[in-house]
């Protein structure tokens, strides 16, 4: 008979539950009745209720309107905390009359008191004199706002200033205006804001001969640090620059910092106003100076402005991941003769690379879109540009697993005009693109030609392209895919297939400007590993000079099948054009002492038939369950763009008729492209519902909060009422065990609120507990342990699913703090079995416990180690 040693399963099992669900001392049993309810028996005035509540108090408000005073409500918190809220059911508004303030908030010049709380509150028709406070001036305190509504005021609905810590929660913004001020719906000056599944809806800040330059649609941050989760700006306007979000950072001070997740802006505008000629900027968003910015999991739709249509970015460092960008534009401004530039994203660095990035990563931008067709002049995915400062600093612009897609260019109507850089236009940063591709996009127009349909490169830009896939782009002039100037360019292990030069136009070889790539000295690097397949046009042409400056690019171990000219797939302007074969021999020997070029060391290859290419590329990575506030459906959607060469293909077997697109899901799990039987795949995430759990622990007559980010991608975390929390986990002592506490954290795939209230109790329970049994014992029994980790009391209830299993031997009761539910084991033979009991809580909550039966002949306890036969 074989034996097996068991040292103390059941005891050690126990340890390891008992840390993992610590015990709770005892809480407050009821809710002190503290409440004042305006108007009420007494008829009291709101006022009057702020100045009388004490601390942890409510006053709570019946149906109605309630003009403000002259100056409005005043709360000077002295240290104390509070809720003001609707009545169950009620509508309550504090109405302005438009013409006076709402509210102003003050704490303490040296101390904030654990927070204000304001629920189910409408703030209407507020006024402020321009340049002053706003219609609701909150200056060094901590508020929270849950489910309000800011409407109808004028020169901006709120204010926040001095240090202060606000929070939104469920609220909306909209049709707020200002007139000759920034940040209609929100403006927050050295402070931070948390804003979680709210709206900005129709917020407009106007110009006025005072106020040229109008900043902040919806918001406006100056050395501000704001989080902003599952929120969505829709068509807000401004006559300046950000029409939905602006920021801004100030040199001498700590500059901004903004998170934006799981949000979406859609047909935000920069609406120039009559008489200005000021440059507007960033339809969505517009951030500058000293300002650190990343965007996750968000969505930029048909949003306009003359510079960056989907986002400007000046002097700042900004990242952009698992973003959607549709149908965003940049018109240009034909009176002034500026704009055009960066459809969804415009990064001017200007006089500061030393404090400039650009990254996106996993994003899709798509140009034609709705009813937009053309989205700018130049740069239609992404601009660069260093307003012409020459340094040689060059601030880092990263491209990583993007796809562009339909990105239409069109030149400006004045004698010498063109569009370039149709995909991306980079000037003066450092490029570096990896595992993307650049579909379908067209520059087109112009008196002097258009170039560069996919990307063009110029102006000192040493580049990097690696992996990626151009397919049916073109450009009028020179460029179908890719047009370099003035800088180095490294091209490798990538694909060109089926892009155009001069389209409709049947052009003589020597003068095909580059289908796929066309560069221009000075110019140097190589293209390497890269397949050319059925470019219309020669597939690449190096402009070059006998003297300086002169082409220095190399082709090396490249394949070709190009039918246009006969197999004819290079020329220099210097030379002849030539065969994969010439090239591999072609010198290009110049005069004057000026040094030759060897322009391949490694061979390239002619093929002869197309060969057989499958690309598959899903963005953004994972498919969200969750969206933006308002937003009309729940789960988001991703991209799964294909670029294939061969007989057929098929794209999760349903057959491609077109050998380059794109075609949304919503669904995840693994997506398959198949190219004459060989498969390409990519694997799309579903995304974690973002959750914080939580738990209480009392000793020594203090009371903590142990909390911890469990699901979704950390980023961020604060909580109101005082408390102090930054990190995915940990534990704080609370303040006070009569308030309510909320948790904003922020992860990646959005944000959540997470409800803390010490004076309730909240049920904690294994979800998974083992048992050691032996036949030979007279009892065969378990306990299950369970926990209340909130405050007052629990009552509980609990039922088995598998009766012939085991047997509960107490069904219900009540606990402060612990407690443990019996049961009896009803198996007669050895072996392993699974029961299952449900325990509910109520509101407390409830919890499945899965119970592993291990079933042995006998059990020995006479003394450790346990002997098991």
């Amino acid at each position: 008979m074989k034996k097996f040693k068991w040292f103390g399963l059941y005891i050690v099992l126990m340890m390891l539950i008992m840390s993992v669900f610590p015990l709770v001392g005892s809480q407050a049993a009821a809710v002190a009745d503290n409440i004042i309810y305006v108007p009420g028996n007494n008829n009291k005035d709101l006022q009057t209720a702020i100045n009388e509540v004490s601390d942890d108090g409510i006053i709570e408000i019946a149906a109605g309107t309630y003009p403000t005073p002259n100056g409005g409500f005043s709360i000077t918190t002295l240290n104390k905390s509070f809720t003001i809220r609707a009545a169950p059911g009620a509508t309550v508004t504090m109405d302005g009359g438009g013409a006076r303030r709402i509210f102003v908030i003050r704490d303490s010049p040296t101390s904030m008191a654990g927070g204000i709380r304001f629920e189910r509150i409408i703030f209407s028709g507020g006024f402020s004199n321009p340049g002053l406070v706003n219609a609701i001036l909150i200056n060094h305190s901590i508020v929270t706002f849950d489910s309000c509504i800011f409407q109808n005021n004028v020169n901006g609905a709120v204010l926040v200033r001095n240090g202060a810590s606000v929070f939104f929660e469920n609220s909306i913004w909209r049709n707020n205006l200002t007139w000759n001020d920034d940040g209609a719906g929100f403006e927050i000056w050295d402070s931070t804001a948390y804003i979680h599944g709210s709206q900005f809806i129709n917020n407009q800040n106007n110009a006025t001969s005072t106020n040229s330059i109008p900043r902040g649609g919806a918001i406006y941050a100056v050395d501000a640090t704001v989080r902003i989760t599952n929120t969505r700006f829709d068509g807000n306007k401004n006559a300046g620059h950000g029409a939905g979000i602006y920021v801004i950072g100030q040199w001498t001070a700590s500059g901004s910092n903004v998170i934006i997740t799981d949000s979406t802006f859609i047909n935000n505008r920069i609406v120039r106003s009559v008489g200005s000629n000021v440059a507007i900027e960033g339809g969505a968003i517009n951030v500058e100076d000293k300002t650190v910015l990343r965007i996750d999991h968000s969505r930029f739709i048909t949003n306009s402005a003359e510079l960056g249509g989907g986002v400007n970015i000046f002097r700042s460092k900004v990242e952009i991941n698992n973003s959607v960008f549709l149908g965003n534009q940049s018109p240009y401004n034909r009176s002034a003769r500026r704009g055009g530039g960066g459809g969804a994203i415009n990064f001017n660095f200007a006089d500061r690379p030393d404090y400039a990035s650009l990254t996106v990563q996993d994003s899709y931008i798509q140009g034609r879109y709705d009813t937009t067709t053309v989205v700018g002049h130049f740069g239609g995915g992404i601009h660069v540009v260093s307003s012409g400062y020459n340094s040689s600093i060059h601030p880092p612009v990263t491209v990583r697993r993007v796809v562009f897609k339909d990105l239409e260019l069109e030149a400006a109507p004045e004698s010498g005009s063109q569009s370039f850089g149709a995909g991306i236009a980079v000037q003066g940063a450092s490029l570096l693109i990896e595992d993307s591709m650049i579909i379908n996009c067209y520059a087109r127009g112009g008196t002097s030609g258009s170039s560069g349909g996919g990307i063009i490169i110029f102006d000192n830009s040493p580049s990097t392209i690696r992996r990626t896939t151009f397919a049916k782009n073109a450009a009028d002039n020179e460029g179908g895919a890719l047009f370099v100037i003035g800088t180095s360019i490294d091209v490798v292990d990538s694909i060109f297939i089926g892009n155009e030069v001069s389209p409709g136009v049947s052009e003589n070889e020597l003068n095909s400007a580059g289908a796929a790539i066309v560069t221009h000295a000075p110019v140097s690097g190589s293209v390497v590993n890269s397949t050319f397949v059925s470019n219309i046009g020669m597939a690449i042409f190096d402009w070059d000079n006998t003297s300086r400056p002169i082409n220095e690019m190399q082709y090396n171990n490249n394949r070709f099948y190009e039918t246009t000219y006969g197999g004819r797939v290079y020329h220099d302007s210097l030379t002849a054009t030539q065969t994969p074969s010439g090239l591999n021999s072609l010198v290009v020997n110049r005069s004057g002492g000026t040094p030759s070029t060897d322009k391949s060391v490694v061979a390239n290859q002619a093929l002869s038939s197309a060969p057989s290419i499958s690309r598959l590329l899903g963005v953004p990575n994972a498919i969200l369950p969750s969206s933006a506030a308002g937003d009309p459906q729940s789960n988001t959607t991703a991209y799964l763009a294909y670029v294939w060469s061969g007989g057929t293909a098929r794209l999760n077997n349903s057959s491609l008729s077109s050998n380059a697109s794109v075609q949304p899901t919503t669904n995840s799990g693994t997506h398959t492209l198949t190219v004459d039987g060989t498969s390409a795949t990519v694997q799309l995430a579903a995304g974690p519902v973002p959750a914080v759990q939580t738990s209480l622990s009392s000793a020594g007559g203090t009371t903590s909060l142990i909390w911890d980010v469990s699901a979704g991608a950390f980023l961020s975390i604060a909580a109101d009422q005082g408390l102090t929390v930054s990190t995915k986990n940990g534990t704080v002592t609370l303040p006070s065990t009569q308030r309510i506490y909320r948790l904003f954290a922020v992860t990646q795939q959005g944000g959540v609120v997470k409800i803390v209230d010490p004076r309730m109790p909240e049920l904690s329970a294994p979800g998974h507990l083992s048992v050691l049994v032996g036949l030979n014992q007279p009892v065969k029994s378990g306990r299950i342990p369970f926990y209340n980790l909130g405050g007052a009391s629990l009552d509980w209830s609990a039922q088995t699913t598998t009766p012939g299993l085991i047997q509960l031997q107490q069904t219900s009761g009540t606990i402060t703090t612990s407690g443990m539910i019996p049961f009896l084991v009803n198996v007669s033979q050895p072996g392993t079995f699974q029961a299952i009991v449900n325990i509910d809580a109520g509101a407390a909550g409830s919890q499945r416990v899965i119970i592993d039966l291990l079933v042995v002949n006998v059990v020995r306890e006479t003394f450790l180690p346990l002997t098991l036969r």
